[in-house]
This record gives C-alpha cells, structure tokens and sequence, in this order.
C-alpha cells in the first residue's frame, strides 16, 4: 500500500461591495491509501513474478528501507529512478552510504 497526497486547489471570484473582481484561492491537502500490485506498477512480470527492480523494492521494504548491496547495483539504481517518475520527486529516493554497516538507505 502506498500513502497519496493530493492536493487540491479551488478558487472562486468574489466581488465585494466597490465592484472590484478578487479571486480567493484554497488549497487543501487529502490523503489517500492505495494498494497497488507489482504487476499494475510495472515490477513484475504479467506471472507475478518480480523484475529486479521489484526485488529491490520489496528487499527494500522488508527491512525497513535499508539494503546491503554494492553501490553500482543497477536494479537499486533502476529502482531509484522509477521512484522519482511515479512518486514525481526530484530527490534521489535512495542513496548510497558508503558505512560498512549500511549500504543503500531510503
């Protein structure tokens, strides 16, 4: 499951008492959660099974956003550019820590 946040923005045009067109803008910030498969996300082949890039993902998630792999690792380094397009960051999501006792970290 993946928290969303979307944020809405809503804007009406008010014109008080002098005549004078003024705009009021709202923004509000909704949170959703969605389940997504890897499949429908494009991890894992139509079978089920993962592509490289959804191991990592899921080696990732089950220990609590730390992996113990090399720093050239194209399946880490994959993963951390489809996170950026889908999640619309500009950030690398994941980097390297060059400790002995870490490795990649979210």
């Amino acid at each position: 499951m993946f928290l969303h946040r979307i944020r809405s923005r809503y804007s009406r045009a008010c014109f008080p008492d002098d005549g004078r067109g003024i705009t009021e803008i709202a923004e509000r910030e909704d949170r959703t959660w969605r389940e997504y498969s890897l499949v429908a996300l494009g991890l894992a082949k139509d079978s089920g099974n993962p592509t490289p890039e959804g191991r990592a993902l899921l080696e990732c998630l089950r220990s609590e956003g730390k992996l113990q792999r090399p720093p050239e690792d194209m399946a880490v380094l994959k993963l951390g550019r489809w996170l950026r397009h889908w999640a619309g960051i500009e950030d690398d999501p994941i980097n390297f820590s060059d400790s002995r006792k870490l490795g990649w970290c979210t």
